[in-house]
């Protein structure tokens, strides 16, 4: 027994030797951090840089914590290995998520910059053509005024009538297409409507539905409530009598048949008559 004692306990002090212990230092590196303190990054050139060591290094560290967690799943205590892994990589992930936001805001500030920069470029232009001497006005040469023509007085009355009876005609034109819009309007109108009240109709009807199958339903509760209670108090009044109380058992309609056949009287039925010939008594004088 006390070898066996001793066993045991040589066997608990060998399991912390052999347990897997993360390399915390590997998974928190300083370098990224180190590399790109706070106000160090002061050209887009660094900023870039600082952006790719940093996905760079997530990734190792991304390898790193998966590679810990896996083999923290061969110690004893599992949950507290796991645990001190989860929080050395949110640490770092903490750091490099810092150094990130200092290039990113960096970038931002150097775009800003030049987009300022442009528009004060453009608004230069502007202003300088703006401020440039316009070219002096051409002489206009006068245009000779055209000579009317004499035009008969028949020609005259010509064309007059003929831009009447345009200006009649479209205005009948008009008059027709104002008609058959308003008509086209109407029928919509008429349409839109009919569509409302059928729908109301329909919301009526379903209304109307929903209103009868709940009454409906109300009903026939009432009267199965009705008739349980009903049969509640007969059982009672049985068992009150001294009776098992009998239950109602549906018979299909070929026994119930059969059973009324068994109820009715047997009658007297006629008894057969001999199938043997009778023989006639010899006649006198023979």
């Amino acid at each position: 027994m006390k070898k066996l004692v001793m066993g045991l306990a040589a066997c608990m002090l060998a399991v912390p030797a052999l347990a897997f212990t993360p390399d915390y230092k590997a998974i928190e590196d300083d370098l990224i951090p180190n590399r790109y303190p706070e106000g160090s990054i002061t050209t887009r050139e660094g900023a870039d840089r600082a952006i790719a060591d940093v996905k760079q290094a997530r990734v190792k560290l991304n390898e790193l914590a998966d590679y810990s967690t896996r083999r923290c799943y061969g110690n004893f205590f599992v949950n507290s290995c796991i645990n001190d892994v989860r929080t050395a990589k949110m640490r770092q992930e903490t750091r490099l998520r810092k150094v990130e936001a200092q290039a990113k805001a960096f970038i931002h500030e150097d775009k800003h910059r030049i987009e300022i920069g442009k528009q004060a470029e453009r608004d230069r232009r502007a202003a300088a053509k703006l401020d440039r001497p316009q070219n002096p006005p051409r002489t206009a040469q006068p245009v000779p005024r055209p000579v009317p023509q004499p035009v008969s007085s028949q020609s005259a009355k010509d064309r007059s009538a003929a831009r009447q009876q345009r200006h009649e005609e479209a205005m009948a034109n008009a008059e027709a297409s104002q008609a058959a819009r308003e008509k086209r309007i109407a029928d919509k109108q008429r349409k839109a409507e009919q569509r409302a009240r059928r729908a109301q109709e329909r919301a009526a009807k379903q209304v109307q539905r929903h209103e009868q199958a709940v009454a409906d339903q109300k009903e026939e509760r009432k009267a199965r409530d009705q008739r349980m209670k009903e049969r509640r108090q007969k059982n009672a009044q049985s068992a009150r009598n001294g009776k098992k109380p009998q239950k109602q058992v549906k018979q299909s309609p070929k026994k119930q048949t059969a059973k009324l056949v068994a109820k009715q009287p047997v009658e007297n039925k006629p008894a057969k008559q001999s199938s043997a010939k009778t023989v006639n008594p010899p006649k006198a004088g023979k």
